[in-house]
């Protein structure tokens, strides 16, 4: 349960450094991340200052519906009028206000498609049309679309089109003609002098682009619409919706006025046709009674015609409603979907409400179709309701034509059982009787149609708006930019890029950079030291008595390296050989076992170092005059039993001896498996302290494989930025199959940033050098 406990605890703690790892990755480059966050900040705080302010404005109107009437429209009701407005389609209103021919009108009623500006350092200022000095009007042509610049000075006018750089003179009220385009400019301010800039637009655009800015929503179970649209400008905003409701409410009086002409033109033509029969029938009546002489009724047949008149007064009413029921489907039958005649005063309530809401499908129908196409989803309903609607009426016509027409059967029966008892009335009575009951008839009717045209006029000259206004548009402020919102995205934007890029070429990174890096990928298998990266211009080789920073990371290096051997079992422990290897060429084996050696002589140790790589020799680039030393290849050939000869003092350090790889070998592992090979070793780990040997790279070649036996400890170089992550795989099967004796890690060319010893992390460093002076700003970015 202990061990449990102490696995879970360990696990927790690697976990934790994990993190503090993954932290440090990004928190190293502070300075690149407060630079960047500024600058956000910066872009943040120019953005806000030159964008222009989004306003948002407001309106909320009521759609009046026949179900609850206005006030005029009650009035209007209770004196026998009928409005001839259907109930109201919600969804169909909605269209009519997005419809591009309503904004069309508001564009054109403001005067929206030119636009002006004021001119500003960075960029132009657009103002409202009444607040600015000039107004530009377009008399004929075509619109001119270039931005014009606009400047007077008293009555004089100066136009210069900013693309072509071309100038106009004219004066205020005064037309001038550009291109294919005459333009009006008139003075809208007391002022002498001054200029401003204007552009114009297709209205076209313009109410387009209106359209996609207006937004329109509606309370559930009422018809209360809240429009809303947004504008650079709060009080155009404002004039917009306020000009939007008037255009929509002018459409609407428009519609009714259209179906109040359409029923005054029938009206009058049928006064016309009865006027012209009353005529006759009057004027057969008058021939009848001078040829009969005929005045009075006689007396004696009073009573019998009193009934007969109730009786002929219902017989006129039915007859005028039949007249009236049969022009009107006449109307019906010669037409497709124009309006027809309202408020005709039918008996029957069902034919009126039909009527109505014929008339408002087609007026909506018409609207749709003026901005659209009959391919419109919304015209193509309205079409497939129009034709049902007639339908219907048509039916509800055949039904009242036929109940009417019994009905006057009826009450004529009850005329001729009348008529019988008064057989004693001369028949030339009679006759009259007939006559004068068709003028009666047509009296009555040319009346009623008389009485419905006044009405019509009344009804006509009445102009109710469909939209009663309850809020007038007013302003909700600025919708964007939004300040705080810039800022706080600027913000979170100016530090998640540097992060983002960061994770990225760490990601993609494949190089082993930090000593970190090789613990995780190589298990078990320890690191002994951090080499630092070398600046320019700076020595690679350890001074006496050095206090450098590379000379305490190799001072580091030995002293891992003494733990590390004294762990080794059958190994002599006063002569010790360490061999120096990496996987490829590049990484800093010859450099690592140089200096290596030259700390290792500050200890008082006789020290040699080998130069085992005879493929492509190094040890030149420290040791002057190595080049032409002959070395290990020339003492193999030779005939020599000893190596002695061939060892030389160094010039860098009076404890350090060399022995050159010597001339470069056609067969350089042959000579490796030469049987000299072990006496050389043999007699060289007899002679010194501490032999490195610096060997090829062990993956390019096998010659360090070949001589590994006699390695005490094998030094692995890996190169910070340079050595590929998986190539540590290579070192790692090495030391599995036995190929590499002993192996340890030693990373080279480390960044400061990098840097996981206690120099770096606390700043313990020697005060006196001058290669240890505090780095400033520029320096840390470049780490």
């Amino acid at each position: 349960m202990e061990q449990t406990q102490n696995r879970f605890e360990e696990t927790e703690a690697l976990d934790s450094l994990d993190i503090r790892d993954e932290i440090a990755k990004y928190l190293r480059y502070w300075p690149w991340l407060i630079l960047s966050v500024v600058i956000a900040l910066s872009a943040a705080f120019l953005y806000v200052r030159y964008t222009p302010n989004i306003y948002k404005s407001s309106t909320r109107i009521i759609i009046k519906d026949s179900k609850n009437p206005s006030e005029e429209e009650a009035i209007l009701s209770n004196m026998g009028f009928q409005s001839g407005t259907a109930s109201t389609n919600l969804e169909n209103e909605l269209a009519i206000f997005k419809s591009r021919r309503i904004m069309y009108s508001v564009v054109e009623a403001l005067d929206l498609h030119v636009q002006y500006f004021a001119e500003g350092q960075f960029n132009n200022i657009e103002i409202y049309d009444h607040l600015s000095l000039v107004k530009l009007e377009y008399i004929s042509g075509d619109e001119f679309t270039n931005l014009l610049r606009i400047s007077f000075e008293n009555n004089q006018v100066s136009i210069l089109d900013t693309e072509t750089e071309k100038v106009y003179k004219t004066n205020f009220g005064e037309p001038v003609t550009i291109a294919n385009s005459t333009l009006l400019v008139s003075k809208q301010t007391e002022k002498d002098s001054g200029a401003i800039l204007a552009k114009s637009f297709s209205k076209e655009f313009i109410a387009s682009e209106l359209r996609s800015r207006l937004n329109i929503s509606t309370q559930e179970g009422s018809s209360i619409i809240q429009l809303t649209i947004t504008d650079k400008i709060s009080e155009r905003g404002q004039d917009i919706l306020n000009q939007l409701v008037d255009e929509y409410n002018k459409d609407a009086i428009e519609d009714n006025n259209l179906i109040a002409e359409n029923t005054s033109k029938f009206i009058n033509e049928r006064l016309s046709v009865i006027n012209n029969e009353l005529d006759s029938v009057e004027l057969n009546i008058e021939n009848f009674k001078e040829r009969n002489g005929l005045i009075n009724i006689e007396s004696e047949a009073q009573s019998f015609v009193s009934r007969s008149n109730q009786y002929e007064e219902q017989l006129n009413q039915l007859e005028t409603q039949m007249i009236l029921a049969e022009a009107l489907k006449d109307e019906i039958d010669d037409m497709s979907t124009e309006l027809l005649p309202a408020n005709l005063g039918f008996d029957a309530g069902g034919i009126n409400q039909l009527t109505g809401s014929y008339n408002q499908l087609v007026a909506e129908r018409n609207k749709i179709l003026a901005g659209s196409s009959e391919k419109n989803p919304l015209v193509k309903e309205l079409n497939s309701q129009i034709e049902t609607l007639k339908k219907n009426l048509n039916e509800s016509l055949d039904r009242f034509l036929s109940n009417t027409k019994l009905a006057i059967n009826e009450i004529e029966q009850k005329i001729d059982k009348i008529d019988s008892k008064i057989s004693n009335v001369p028949s030339k009575e009679r006759e009259f009787r007939n006559v004068s009951r068709e003028q009666s008839i047509k009296e009555s009717l040319f009346l009623f149609l008389l009485q419905r045209r006044e009405e019509n006029s009344i009804s006509y000259g009445v102009e109710t708006p469909k939209a009663k206004v309850v809020d007038r548009a007013f302003s909700l402020g600025i919708v964007s930019p939004s300040s705080l919102s810039v800022f706080v995205g600027a913000g979170f934007l100016g530090f998640l890029i540097p992060i983002m890029i960061i994770f990225g070429v760490n990601y993609f990174d494949n190089k082993i950079k930090s000593k970190r890096d090789i613990e995780k990928l190589v298990k078990n298998t320890p690191v002994l030291g951090e080499i630092p990266t070398v600046d320019k211009g700076e020595s690679g080789l350890i001074q006496i008595h050095d206090r450098s920073v590379l000379a305490e990371a190799f001072r580091i290096l030995t002293t891992s390296m003494q733990y590390v051997l004294a762990g080794i079992q059958n190994r002599s422990k006063d002569n010790t050989t360490i061999y120096v290897t990496s996987t490829v060429k590049g990484e800093g084996k010859t450099f690592t076992a140089f200096n290596l050696a030259l700390t290792l002589c500050e200890g008082n140790n006789s020290v040699l170092i080998v130069g085992a790589d005879l493929r492509n020799p190094q040890l030149q680039r420290y040791e002057e005059g190595a080049k032409v030393l002959k070395g290990v290849s020339d003492f193999i050939v030779s005939e020599d039993e000893s190596i002695k000869n061939y060892i030389n003092q160094s010039k860098l350090h009076p404890n350090l001896s060399i022995v050159t790889s010597g001339s470069i070998p056609p067969n350089p592992s042959e000579l490796l498996k030469n049987y000299k090979i072990d006496s050389m070793f043999k007699e060289l780990k007899g002679l010194y302290d501490y032999v490195i040997v610096d060997t090829a790279p062990a993956m390019l070649v096998a010659d360090t494989f070949l001589i590994n036996r006699f390695a005490d400890l094998t030094l692995y170089v890996a190169r910070a930025g340079y050595t590929e992550k998986n190539l540590l795989n290579f070192a790692l099967e090495a030391k599995q199959s036995g190929k590499l004796s002993n192996v340890s890690f030693v990373l080279n060319d480390v960044k400061m940033s990098n840097f996981g010893y206690y120099g770096n992390k606390y700043g313990y460093t020697y005060a006196a050098e001058d290669n240890d002076k505090r780095k400033g700003l520029i320096s840390r970015f470049k780490k």
